[in-house]
């Protein structure tokens, strides 16, 4: 029955507003758009056109394999053995001869230190043991010699030359030995080089002679032929193929630390009013943006880095995933409140509190400042399934609208939500009251206290009195109450070392401008300090505000046009 009255209300207030939707998406959209021409968060396109002009984090060097990089290798397939031998072109080699009769060489003309002189055998005999050659087996006779074959030519001495020959009739068969007889001088060239105006060998010259040299016999059998061998490319460089891409720009050790995110909330006045101090915590990571220098690429789109994100989980797909949800989870941890089953994604978000009833779905709870609020799709099946898609932090509830913090909306920024526009609001997350409030009773009613106090730290409130009340300069008008805190630690009065939230529980305050006054006095019993509370809230019947100092604390209803 309940779902079905939520659903009526839904559908009603759907119908209303659907106008007002539609142009608050448009201009959404609009915005969006905007906000991504501007270039705040770059796109793929626009990181990927200037990373010629980035530093590189991959480690690799961009290297694109080329034939230089190959070889090619033949490897044997085939499994029968070769047992045949058939000569083919590998089965020869050539040899080179020079057929022209001229020695290659320089300029060169013979001299006398070109030439020996050796002594040459001109006996036509072998020398045997049957018959040795004497004198008397030589006779003498002139020989023509001049070569002239003029007939009026008369031939005198000169043509003539004189030669011994065999003239015995015996064939020197028993026996011959050389003598000096046997020997004649010549001269004959030693140098070793031909005496020519130089010479160069040509293609004319040369004469190529192919010589079998495999040392085989061609036999009949398997002879290896092309398809017996497999060719392949062998890659040789040594070196891996990288084209550098858009992943190769980022700089994953662009992080942060736990020492980053605490100094990020130190602004934060945590008082241990838990509703507060998550907003206080919230307001200090306003502004925040995603880390572009840190990224992933996700099916060509890319995603950045965030601290809340790596503060909730290092799975790789949470830290550089959507972060609303570990934004939320951040500011709880940081605000100090306990035993809140936070997570990374916004639907789990959503069971867990139901789990522990702190989930309220839309139109159970009146809103208010320090609640987490949930969207769903705008889808009715959705809404049945608790089916959460964002989230944020109730930042101030205004008579017309709820202002948010919330984040994953290009950074940690404020949203405003008109009451009459809020039909995708699935519901509200609440959490309790700080229970270690230190709650004491007071001239109007309890008064509680909380913040980090010591644990055996005793508080005590006393009523101040009309005359030490009028010593003070206080506006016109009518004092509510006047009491005095001491904060005790084994009996001696302390002070608090960190802000402390003070609530007041008043019943119903009267209408009008209520003024809040801290007071000391130094040992002399004279004010040392004298100043008004500032962030003070008035709710559900109950004064509340935050001070460093416990002190005299005097609220007065201030009249019409009263001063200090």
């Amino acid at each position: 029955m309940h779902e079905t009255e939520n659903a009526d209300r839904r559908n009603a207030a759907r119908i209303k507003r659907a106008r007002a939707a539609i142009a608050q998406l448009l201009a959404f959209a609009l915005v969006l758009s905007l906000f991504f021409s501007e270039g705040m968060l770059p796109s793929a396109s626009a990181a990927k056109a200037g990373k010629s002009e980035k530093k590189t984090y991959c480690g690799l060097k961009e290297h694109e394999h080329t034939d230089a990089c190959y070889t090619t290798q033949r490897t044997l397939i085939c499994t029968e053995e070769e047992t045949g031998h058939r000569h083919t072109e590998d089965c020869y080699t050539e040899t080179v001869s020079f057929v022209c009769g001229l020695t290659e060489c320089p300029e060169h003309h013979h001299t006398e230190d070109c030439f020996v002189e050796r002594s040459v055998l001109v006996c036509t005999q072998a020398e045997c043991p049957a018959h040795h050659h004497t004198a008397e087996c030589m006779v003498e006779r002139s020989v023509l010699c001049c070569g002239c074959d003029d007939p009026e030519h008369v031939h005198t001495e000169e043509c003539y030359t004189t030669e011994t020959v065999l003239g015995c009739g015996r064939t020197e068969t028993d026996g011959h030995s050389h003598t000096e007889g046997c020997y004649a001088t010549e001269t004959v060239l030693g140098c070793g080089k031909a005496e020519t105006e130089g010479h160069t060998h040509t293609e004319e010259c040369r004469c190529v002679e192919r010589v079998l040299s495999c040392g085989k016999e061609e036999r009949e059998g398997h002879i290896h032929g092309e398809e017996c061998w497999k060719e392949e490319k062998v890659l040789i460089c040594g070196k891996s193929e990288h084209k550098h891409s858009l992943e190769c720009y980022s700089d994953r050790s662009s992080v942060e630390y736990e020492a980053d995110w605490r100094a990020s909330v130190s602004s934060a006045m945590i008082t241990g009013r838990w509703d507060k101090d998550l907003v206080a915590v919230a307001r200090t990571q306003t502004g925040y943006r995603p880390n572009i220098r840190n990224y992933i690429v996700v099916d060509g789109v890319v995603r950045y880095y965030t601290r809340y994100g790596d503060w909730i989980d290092d799975a790789e797909a949470v830290v550089y995933g959507d972060w609303c949800a570990s934004f939320a989870a951040f500011c709880v941890h940081y605000a100090r409140i306990p035993n809140v089953p936070y997570s990374s994604n916004c639907a789990s978000w959503v069971r867990k509190l139901m789990d522990v009833g702190m989930y309220y779905e839309f139109g159970e709870i009146e809103p208010k400042m320090g609640d987490l609020i949930f969207f769903y799709s705008g889808r009715e099946k959705d809404a049945q399934a608790h089916k959460a898609v964002h989230m944020g932090i109730i930042a101030e509830v205004t008579d017309h609208s709820i202002v948010t913090i919330e984040g994953n909306i290009g950074t940690v920024g404020w949203r405003e939500y008109e009451f009459d526009n809020l039909e995708t609001v699935l519901g509200y997350g609440r959490f309790p009251e700080n229970p270690d409030y230190r709650s004491v009773e007071g001239s109007r009613g309890p008064v509680s206290y909380s913040g980090v106090l010591a644990e055996d730290a005793q508080i005590v409130v006393t009523p101040l009195s009309a005359e030490e009340i009028a010593l003070y300069e206080l506006p016109e008008g009518r004092v509510l109450f006047a009491f005095e805190t001491s904060y005790l630690v084994d009996g001696e009065e302390k002070k608090p070392g960190t802000a402390v939230n003070v609530r007041i529980e008043t019943g119903k305050l009267p209408e009008g401008e209520i003024r809040v006054y801290h007071i000391k006095e130094d040992d002399k019993g004279e004010i040392a300090e004298f100043w008004p509370v500032e962030d003070m809230e008035i709710t559900d019947g109950a004064l509340s505000y935050t001070t460093f100092s416990l002190a005299r604390c005097v609220a007065v209803l201030v009249e019409p046009g009263g001063g200090e």
